[in-house]
């Protein structure tokens, strides 16, 4: 049983006298042990009681910040949730934006194809329109000014009264 407590015993900080004393304690039986064996014993059981003692009274003080860390814990969790579901969302929203995106550029190519192949027409529509206008001012201008300067014009027999 010593050689399963010799690597806990190391760390305790017990006198190297106690030590090496305790192999040979170890090995005999409780029928064969002195008086120096069973104040070996008594002084091993009183260093781990005491190893205990300050194991619990450091596990009392370390509770309450434990608590508080594990509390932290938890609204970090609770954090970590809310963000990882506000990233979700925010990427759902980013897929939709650049799909409405990537459509508009397509709407806007499309239109531009279709401005492209219909700047011609609109030229020669723009320039019939043009011609025609002008036919029209020069009709305004001339037939109606000659039909008016005729139709205001008198005939000497008319205006007199026979004809």
């Amino acid at each position: 049983h010593y050689e399963a407590l010799l690597p806990l015993l190391t760390g305790l900080g017990l006198d190297d006298s106690l030590l090496n004393a305790l192999p040979s304690t170890c090995k005999k039986t409780a029928a064969d042990r002195g008086s120096f064996d069973t104040m070996v014993l008594e002084q091993l059981g009183t260093c781990l009681r005491e190893q205990v003692s300050k194991l619990s009274k450091t596990i009392e003080e370390a509770t309450p910040a434990a608590q508080g860390r594990a509390a932290a814990v938890e609204a970090a969790q609770v954090e970590l949730l809310k963000a990882t579901d506000a990233q979700a969302k925010a990427a759902a929203e980013l897929e939709v934006a650049e799909a409405g995106q990537r459509a508009a550029i397509e709407r806007v190519r499309v239109t531009r194809e279709a401005l492209a192949a219909f700047e011609p027409e609109y030229s020669r529509a723009t320039h019939a329109r043009d011609e025609k206008a002008a036919l029209l001012e020069n009709f305004r201008l001339y037939n109606m000014g000659c039909f008016t300067q005729l139709r205001d014009h008198t005939s000497p027999n008319v205006a007199v009264g026979g004809a």
